[in-house]
């Protein structure tokens, strides 16, 4: 049981997806996860030509107030965009944006995700797709950075510069200093 639990938080799978691996694999934590994972890319390969309509903007400002990245993430139904574990995806993949710099989708997927490193984005997103049996993916993204000059900032973000190849923007703004605390906004709940 302890090791379904594992697995489970491993991997984000469901129960009997999980159930399933670790009695295929004779209870072993390490080959189930890969066997997820396997189940997970085919699952997503047969999704992929679906179309994804609903999704989220999320995303992310560094502690320092001076970078910070939005992200267009796709998906089938808004009943999976407002899943927990989907807005989290968000603001994961914004935050990777900021620390990692990619320039287009296309290499980004490609890149080790910083909050699970031994996965790529691509593998993420997959695993993703196939726990909510969705079509889940990457549409664009646009980071920002104060003081500094993209070469690219004047493109609109998602700028298709071949039709297989989409483009992320960087925005750099001139330096401002944040405002002192007490005129800082606070979080309001809705």
């Amino acid at each position: 049981m302890s090791n379904l639990k594992e697995l489970r938080r491993i991997t984000g799978a469901g129960v009997n997806a999980c159930a399933k691996a670790l009695k295929d694999t004779a209870d072993n934590l390490e080959k189930a996860v890969s066997l997820i994972h396997e189940r997970g890319l085919e699952t997503a390969q047969k999704m992929s030509d679906r179309q994804t309509k609903a999704g989220i903007v999320a995303s992310y400002i560094h502690h320092d107030h001076l970078k910070g990245a939005i992200v267009q993430l796709g998906c089938e139904t808004d009943f999976v965009a407002r899943m927990p574990s989907f807005l989290e995806l968000g603001e994961g993949l914004a935050q990777h944006v900021v620390a990692m710099e990619p320039r287009f989708v296309e290499d980004m997927l490609k890149q080790q995700y910083i909050l699970q490193q031994e996965y790529t984005v691509e593998q993420v997103l997959q695993s993703v797709s196939s726990g909510c049996k969705e079509k889940v993916e990457l549409k664009e993204f646009s980071r920002f950075e104060v003081g500094h000059k993209s070469p690219n900032s004047a493109m609109p973000c998602g700028t298709a510069l071949s039709p297989e190849k989409q483009i992320g923007t960087e925005t750099r703004i001139p330096h401002v200093p944040p405002p002192p605390a007490q005129f800082l906004p606070t979080r309001i709940k809705i």
